[in-house]
């Protein structure tokens, strides 16, 4: 149901296109080159390089209204090179290892500009002369990362062996934001909620982390696999680029408030796998539970209509799956997964509100969401099954099917309102192909069944407190043609 812009807005709309027609458009080079050079004395040394360049710009109206008051104009452009070397040995001993070292370099640049207030054309002198914007901001961040890691399995007996490692990482993030025009410069320069034009602020980020990791596991017999392993993980804090940046000019340490914290994970699993029935049944189970400190999440903030990072204090992870995978014969083939996961905040105080939500239950602004679950419904499952048979001659035909079903969401933020329903997708693919030849087709139908469903509510930005729009909906049934040939 969204609208377009009045013409008069869009064609005088900085950064945005004349006709007012929303539009997303992205270019995206992506390389590897990867080396390897094996020794004489059983040693592996591997080369991993990496470019990506990425170039990206949209226009939309995000007031999830036809009247279309909230559009948002942005660019984005990022560069990244990374290097990764690892040596890896073979020995026929009960002792082996893998080390190696990795270096990623980033640059990113990035802009956005909004009309979220009916101000009228900018009467004030300069290129925004006549412009419906609110305010436009632009950002440039830099990344760094460096990392050393190593592995050493130790092969105690013939069926049980174990293996330990850590890698160290120092991470170090700059940046340089700010608002580039700002309307409120000139009808509110005394109680300015976003800052100022031409005020720039430069947060930055240096930290080092270790993350041990050490795994047991038992063969009992060839077709059996045991394991425990205790892990540690860890995503390093970085710089939120606010599409509005808001004014900070009076406060203490302004640059801390665009810098959210380092995440860090520990827990671990216990798994089994096999091989059963002369190798026709293959079945793999798996518990695990992990704690996050500082787990980052995204939120909306309303005193500067924008999305950026925070963190929430602590949350666990925990579940267990299941997967298996049967061949009845040679043509036919049936899977099924099965998966609980309970995703819950231990602490986290200072969440958002949601709209409407009582003082009582939200007050300062904020809420208190330790002990509520969040995330996709909690039980999904899949079952399938493909068939592959000869037709004629070289012909052979591959027909597949799945259906997963994944049940309700818990409701987000407490808002009774905010959650996921459960629902049903069914896929289907028929392939056919020649066995030892360069043709084949596809036809790919995805969503066979329409099913609709809803992700994660969020509130309309210039809306009333009750208010709601959906923030993603489930892609329709697709059915695609595709014909490959190799060279």
């Amino acid at each position: 149901s969204n609208g377009a812009p009045p013409a008069q807005v869009a064609s005088h709309f900085w950064g945005g296109p004349a006709d007012g027609k929303p539009f997303t458009e992205t270019k995206v080079w992506l390389s590897s080159l990867s080396l390897n050079y094996r020794t004489d004395n059983n040693l592996t040394l591997s080369s991993i390089t990496g470019v990506y360049s990425s170039s990206h710009g949209a226009f939309d109206n995000y007031d999830l209204t036809v009247f279309a008051q909230a559009l948002d104009a942005e660019h984005d452009q990022d560069t990244q090179i990374s290097q990764e070397l690892r040596l890896a040995s073979s020995f026929s001993g009960p002792v082996n290892f893998t080390a190696g070292a990795y270096y990623e370099h980033d640059k990113h640049d990035t802009g956005d500009t909004d009309k979220i207030f009916a101000l009228g054309p900018y009467p004030g002198p300069g290129e925004f002369n006549g412009d419906y914007n609110t305010l436009a901001m632009e950002a440039h961040d830099k990344a760094e990362s460096y990392s050393v890691f190593g592995q050493v399995s130790w092969k105690i007996l013939q069926e049980l062996e174990l293996a330990g490692g850590a890698r160290y990482t120092h991470d170090t993030r700059s940046a340089q934001i700010g608002n580039i025009f700002n309307y409120f410069d000139l009808i509110a320069p005394t109680a300015n909620p976003f800052s100022p034009a031409g005020v720039v602020y430069n947060p930055s980020i240096s930290e080092s982390n270790v993350s041990p990791e050490a795994t047991l596991t038992w063969h009992p017999q060839n077709d059996v696999t045991l394991y425990g392993a205790f892990k540690t993980g860890y995503l390093a804090g970085a710089i939120g680029n606010p599409a509005n940046v808001s004014n900070y000019t009076l406060v203490t340490n302004p640059n801390d408030k665009f810098i959210y914290k380092a995440e860090k994970v520990k827990g671990g699993e216990l798994g089994a796998k096999s091989l059963l029935l002369d190798d026709r049944l293959s079945a793999q189970l798996t518990f695990y539970r992990y704690e996050y400190n500082n787990l980052q999440v995204a939120t909306f903030h309303q005193e500067n209509a924008a999305f950026y990072p925070g963190n929430a204090g602590k949350a666990r992870s925990q579940g267990v799956e299941l997967e298996g995978l049967f061949r009845v014969d040679r043509s036919l083939t049936l899977n099924l997964s099965l998966a609980y996961t309970d995703l819950k905040f231990l602490e986290y105080k200072g969440a958002q509100c949601y709209p409407g939500e009582s003082v009582e239950l939200c007050p300062d602004g904020s809420q208190d969401l330790s002990g509520t679950r969040y995330g996709d419904g909690p039980f999904t499952g899949r079952f399938g099954f493909s068939y592959d048979h000869s037709l004629w001659g070289p012909v052979s035909v591959r027909f597949s099917s799945d259906v997963t079903h994944t049940t309700a969401s818990p409701v987000y933020e407490r808002d009774p309102l905010a959650f996921t329903p459960a629902y049903t997708i069914v896929n289907a693919a028929l392939r056919f192909y020649q066995t030892n030849g360069p043709w084949e087709l596809n036809v790919i139908a995805t969503n066979l069944n329409n099913g609709i469903y809803y992700k994660n509510f969020i509130f309309k930005p210039l809306g009333l407190p009750d208010d709601i729009g959906t923030q993603s909906v489930s892609l329709p049934r697709q059915i695609t043609a595709q014909v490959q040939y190799r060279f």
